[in-house]
């Protein structure tokens, strides 16, 4: 397979060829992201770079394995040498090789989301039957991964109490807070726990990771003798110390490559900084080649200009314009509004059975999005009492599926002699 055929066009091109030096690629969905980190990886192989020492780094598993795969696909052999991990998989790695240097033990557990939440709820004595139990849950952990990280940046005054507030305003959830709720204590009480079982969280194997690199220059030197190339997708959702590890990373080679869209970031509760971040990344890597995608292959020209209306209206302004791959306007928008859920749900449900009946389309091939898991739930209910056959995405992650978080405890306590 060409590493560069027809189909890229000349943005997506640049990038490609762009194979050495620092790199900025604004890439809002749809406009052949992946495919471009892909072939990039591919010409940087063809043109000198050894597989072995090369690095993609992604938020998601789903996305590094769709990198791998189609780096793999323009070239099977050596494909399959570059090191293609998420952040939290890089770090528990590099954590692995170097934790006595920290004085951890190498056997250390990795605590998912789920079990933080959990252990947060109980230390913060949360009722398990409230209803804002799950909201609060996300709150405590944005929480936790904000104070710690303050903590890190040695600063003399952290007031746990207003990271809290500040991270509870951000998201605009609305949760119950038990009675005598300290967030100062909870967020000792939790560290504490989490060395005290060998455990731990994603917020910590960042965080170690940027100390290790940061404290121990033979270890740093020797991470950057591995990674002597590395690309970076959704750099929107990179916060500070994230971007710190791989700052020392390409220190000497300067082959530092970002992919992201600012305007998309979905974890600004947690820290992360887009602008600031692209900011370090200039002036620390001066001078940085920057490419926009600005051609959209996934979504009608409909769809692409209510974006822009709906961006312009609510920022009164709009940073770059995105055009449509086809002239196709695409379905009409509907914009409906109910009183209540339940209408909103009896609403969805019947609309669902009149476009089945009309254009003859098949349950899968209909999606519904909501903004949180409580009003999936919602939703969910009220399909099934209209018939309508579905299931909750959020329903198969089958590593959260109690009984199975119940036997992989077990083996925890196996394995981690702590």
């Amino acid at each position: 397979m060409p590493i560069l055929p027809e189909e890229l066009n000349e943005q997506q091109s640049q990038a490609v060829e762009h194979a050495h030096g620092p790199l900025l690629v604004l890439a809002p969905v749809g406009t052949g992201k992946t495919t471009v980190i892909a072939r990039r990886a591919a010409w940087a192989i063809r043109h000198g770079i050894d597989p072995g020492h090369m690095l993609c780094l992604s938020f998601t598993n789903r996305a590094a394995k769709q990198i791998k795969d189609r780096v793999a696909s323009v070239v099977p052999k050596l494909g399959n040498e570059i090191t293609v991990r998420t952040f939290h998989g890089l770090c528990a790695h590099i954590l692995r090789h170097d934790a006595e240097t920290l004085g951890l033990a190498p056997d250390f557990t990795i605590s998912d989301e789920e079990d933080a939440k959990d252990l947060l709820l109980r230390l913060a004595g949360c009722d398990p039957a409230s209803s804002s139990r799950d909201a609060l849950g996300r709150v405590l952990i944005d929480f936790i991964e904000v104070q710690n990280r303050s903590a890190l940046n040695d600063d003399p005054i952290v007031d746990a109490r207003a990271v809290f507030e500040g991270v509870l305003n951000r998201r605009g959830d609305s949760v119950f807070i038990p009675v005598g709720f300290d967030p100062d204590r909870l967020a000792r009480e939790y560290n504490q726990a989490l060395l005290d079982q060998n455990v731990l969280d994603f917020a910590g194997l960042i965080r170690n990771v940027n100390l290790l690199l940061e404290r121990h220059p033979d270890c740093l030197a020797r991470w950057q003798r591995l990674f002597t190339w590395i690309q970076v997708d959704e750099v929107q959702d990179t916060n500070e110390t994230e971007y710190r590890i791989l700052s020392l990373l390409a220190r000497g080679h300067r082959n530092l490559a970002f992919f992201g869209d600012i305007d998309q970031t979905i974890y600004e509760w947690r820290d992360s900084k887009p602008f600031k971040i692209l900011g370090l990344f200039k002036r620390e890597f001066h001078p940085v080649r920057e490419i926009a995608l600005t051609r959209n292959y996934r979504s009608s020209r409909g769809i692409l200009q209510a974006c822009e209306t709906f961006i312009k209206k609510l920022s009164g302004s709009v940073t770059r314009r995105i055009d449509p791959d086809s002239d196709d306007p695409g379905c009409k928008i509907v914009v409906r509004e109910e009183p209540t859920l339940h209408d909103e749900g009896d609403w969805i449900a019947t609309t669902i059975k009149e476009v089945k009946e009309a254009q003859g389309l098949r349950n899968s091939e209909i999606a519904i999005l909501t903004r949180s898991n409580l009003t999936g739930v919602e939703l969910s209910r009220i399909l099934t009492k209209h018939g309508v056959s579905h299931f909750v995405i959020d329903n198969l992650r089958f590593f959260r599926r109690p009984e199975v978080k119940d036997a992989l405890a077990l083996v925890r306590i196996l394995v981690n002699r702590f």
